[in-house]
Parts: C-alpha cells; sequence; structure tokens
C-alpha cells in the first residue's frame, strides 16, 4: 500500500466519489505494474482471425518464438476466434474473443447483445451499446463509409476494454483494420505502446477495400500516432512513407517469421496422392487464397501455354470467394483435368518440397509469406515481379525467376525454362541458405528490440 500512500497527498479532502474511485484504479495500475517489473513484459498480439494466410501464419510463428525465449506472459486477441493455426498456437498463450458483430446485424441478436452487460466499466459499455445502435441504423441506410467508421470505434472500445483488464507492456497488431483499431484503443487507454504492422503494399490493398477513402484518411490520421509501424518489407515501408507522408524514423523493416525447425519436419511427410508417385508427370504449384489479389487467372493462362508444350500438372493450395470464377476459366481453357483446387491444406509444406516449380502469380503482395516458405523447402520458384516482395525475397532474380505481373506468356515461359533448368538460377541448397534469412529467431530479435524500446 505503499504505493497508495504516496497518491493521497496529489488529492486535497473532501473526496468526491468519484474522486475516490479514480484514486482507487490508479493506485490498483501503479501497484500491478510495479510488481510486474521484475518479471518478463507482457506483450498482446492483436489480428482479426487465425485464417489460413500468410499475416496470420507469420502472428502464429511469432508468438511460438516468444513463448521459447520465455515471454510466456503472452496474449493473442482476435476479433473472432476462428481459423485452422488456432490448432498451432503454443499452450501458454491465452486466446481472447472480442466477437466482431457482423453487419448489417440481425435485429434478434442486436437486441440480445443490448440486453447484456460486456464490460466493467460503464463508460465503455456505455459507449458500445451507443455504437451498436448507430450501426444497426447506418447498416439499412447502406453507408459503408459511416458503417466502416463506426464499427472501427465499435472495435476498439472493446478492444480497450480487454487490455485495461491484462494491462500489457506492449501490443502488437497487424493489417490495416486491426492496426486502426489498436491505435484508437490506445486514446481510450494509456499506458502501453502501439506497434502496428503492415503486411501488405497499402497504396495497392486499398484498391480493393470497402470504404478506401474513409480507411485511407483514417490511416493518415492515426498511423503516426502509432509509437511504431513495422513494414514487412523495404516496397511496404517505401509505399507507407511516401502515401501516409510518414517520417522514416518512425518506420522499421522487419521479415515475416517463416522459416522454423517444424517447417522443415512437415516438409518430410509424405503426400498420399496419384500427382506425386513415381515416373509422374511435372506437378506446378501454388498456394494461397483464391482471391483477386493473387491473380489465378494469369496463372490458369500461362499452364495452358505449358501444356501445349509439355504435359504437366496444376495444383491451387487454398480457398476463396474467386473459386468459381476460376472453375469456369479452367472449362473455358480446356484445363480442368489437370488443374486441382483441394481448398485449404494444413501441411502445404510435403507438397513444396516435392512439387517441380512453386509459382506466385500475385498481382500485389507484402512480403509473400509462400515464396519464402518453397524456397526454404527447396523448390524452384517462378514469381510475378509485384509490389512488394518478390524482388526482394528473389534478390532480384538470383534465386528465382521474375516475371511481370500480368503477362501470361512471360509467365509460361518461365515456368517452361524453371522445368527444364530446375537448378538454373540457385540450386537446391542455396534456396534453402537464402529462406534462412527469414528465419523466426532473425524475426524475434527484431521484434522485441521494437517492443521493449
Amino acid at each position: 500500500m505503499a504505493a497508495y500512500d504516496s497518491l493521497r497527498s496529489d488529492f486535497p479532502n473532501p473526496h468526491p466519489i468519484w474522486l475516490c474511485s479514480f484514486r482507487f484504479n490508479l493506485a490498483q495500475n501503479f501497484c500491478r505494474k510495479e510488481a510486474r517489473k521484475s518479471v518478463k513484459p507482457r506483450f498482446a498480439l492483436y489480428i482479426s482471425s487465425l485464417a489460413g494466410g500468410g499475416s496470420e501464419r507469420a502472428f502464429v510463428n511469432l508468438a511460438q518464438g516468444f513463448v521459447k525465449r520465455g515471454f510466456t506472459d503472452l496474449w493473442l486477441i482476435l476479433n473472432r476466434v476462428k481459423g485452422p493455426y488456432l490448432a498451432h498456437l503454443p499452450s501458454e498463450v491465452r486466446v481472447i474473443d472480442l466477437c466482431e458483430p457482423d453487419v448489417p446485424f440481425r435485429f434478434a441478436y442486436l437486441l440480445r447483445y443490448l440486453s447484456q452487460q460486456h464490460t466493467n466499466s460503464p463508460w465503455l459499455n456505455g459507449a458500445i451499446k451507443a455504437h451498436y445502435i448507430a450501426l444497426k441504423g447506418i447498416a439499412y441506410l447502406r453507408k459503408r463509409h459511416l458503417q466502416f467508421l463506426l464499427l472501427s470505434h465499435l472495435m476498439s472500445l472493446k478492444l480497450a476494454d480487454q487490455l485495461r483488464l491484462i494491462q500489457p507492456d506492449a501490443l502488437l497488431s497487424a493489417l490495416i483494420n486491426c492496426n486502426l483499431t489498436a491505435i484508437l484503443a490506445q486514446r481510450f487507454l494509456n499506458g502501453f505502446k502501439v506497434v502496428a504492422s503492415e503486411h501488405n503494399t497499402p497504396s495497392i490493398s486499398l484498391r480493393s477495400q470497402t470504404a478506401a477513402g474513409t480507411v485511407l484518411r483514417m490511416m493518415r490520421c492515426l498511423y503516426p500516432k502509432a509509437d511504431r509501424i513495422v513494414a514487412v518489407s523495404q516496397g511496404v515501408a517505401d509505399d507507407l512513407i511516401a502515401l501516409l507522408n510518414l517520417p522514416p524514423e518512425k518506420v522499421t523493416v522487419i521479415y515475416n517469421p517463416i522459416v522454423t525447425p517444424e517447417l522443415f519436419e512437415r516438409a518430410q511427410k509424405p503426400i498420399n496422392h496419384p500427382w506425386f508417385e513415381q515416373n509422374r508427370l511435372p506437378v506446378i504449384l501454388a498456394v494461397g487464397r483464391l482471391t483477386k489479389q493473387k491473380d489465378y487467372p494469369t496463372l490458369f493462362r500461362a499452364f495452358s501455354l505449358v501444356r501445349q508444350v509439355r504435359p504437366a500438372k496444376l495444383l491451387i493450395l487454398g480457398e476463396g470467394e474467386e473459386r468459381a470464377n476460376l472453375e469456369r476459366l479452367a472449362v473455358e481453357l480446356g484445363i480442368q483435368n489437370d488443374v486441382l483446387m483441394p481448398g485449404f491444406v494444413d501441411n502445404p509444406f510435403a507438397f513444396m518440397s516435392k512439387a517441380s516449380v512453386f509459382v506466385l502469380s500475385s498481382a500485389w503482395e507484402g512480403l509473400p509469406t509462400v515464396l519464402v516458405e518453397a524456397l526454404a523447402c527447396g523448390c524452384p520458384v517462378v514469381a510475378t515481379d509485384c509490389r512488394s516482395g518478390p524482388r526482394e525475397i528473389l534478390d532480384n532474380g538470383r534465386y528465382g525467376r521474375l516475371v511481370p505481373v500480368g503477362d501470361h506468356e512471360a509467365l509460361a515461359k518461365a515456368i517452361l525454362e524453371t522445368l527444364d533448368s530446375p537448378d538454373f538460377p540457385a540450386d537446391r541448397q542455396t534456396r534453402i541458405q537464402r529462406a534462412m534469412e527469414f528465419s523466426v529467431d532473425a524475426a524475434v530479435d527484431k521484434y522485441l528490440k521494437v517492443l521493449l524500446d
């Protein structure tokens, strides 16, 4: 109680009730922080979900790396607790579900929510309820810009309430929406550092973002208020600085934590599939969500040209909203019997280590995790020279062929050249050595430096 007594002289008597409550909470928080000075810092990680994507996998790898370093007081906050990577979280990591609502809301769900007490703070509870009511009306009016703005504020209030209970020393967030929410939450609740990590090239990814104008204005307003911004590649860093007019010293480049000992172990697992039997045809592999960003139509057209020269198979591991369009395109091109899209698989590394060539056909990226994973598995790679990441990873083509974005003829040519000469421009061991520069240990060292500074 010494800490509490030291605060008493700051407030003259008599004390109103609200001031007594404030004094007690302030003293309680102060004592908690004093008690934790002798232990390792407490971190919170914040991302929308653990769906099957590169950013989500990187966050899981980072959590594993923190735990191995002894940072076991670790919390993972999700807008929705879902996704296949949940199974790979260390048992020491505690997970919090913010229960992000669907918009527009079902009326019964809204009434049920408003009838419940969701926070221990009266003002937070009232603010959250007010945001829900406003969102309900705006959803019916289909005002997407206002809807995004209010939803961001709502989630920041819910996040602030959880952070008030956790009391982390630092919060690390990922991707635009969660970054905005995290920085807003810090406006409501001080006492912790916010590090926002950007995993895509924002000037390009915003083109497909709902309410892009509002999002960009919020980024320009809020990103400068973050304690530090992490970009997963130099290309992303340059784009952030130019787009948001950020001071360069505000942005730190840290490559994603991608390569783990577990990756090499899982890459050796057998595959029970006829395409990977002996004396098989070459298998061209792609891994990633079935979205417009990945530009699989260009890959399909390139594969159609490849098949005119030599027989081959195309395997795409991933799921997404473009599946129906891709299936129709495969039929139009007459390649449907040689293309397989089985959806998300938990162990893509076993396929990477056995494929003839890995292809990244994306229109844009931040730092494509799957490209590094393919190199780590020793697979020859071909990638589009999109913004940003592939050129950095492949060192201007030193470790794999680069082709222009959207050029299916150039992509087909590069695939055929790689099938004919898989060890050019780099052999298997050289590819693996390059991937080791994206190890979890290297990333954890740099993230700890940013979080603890």
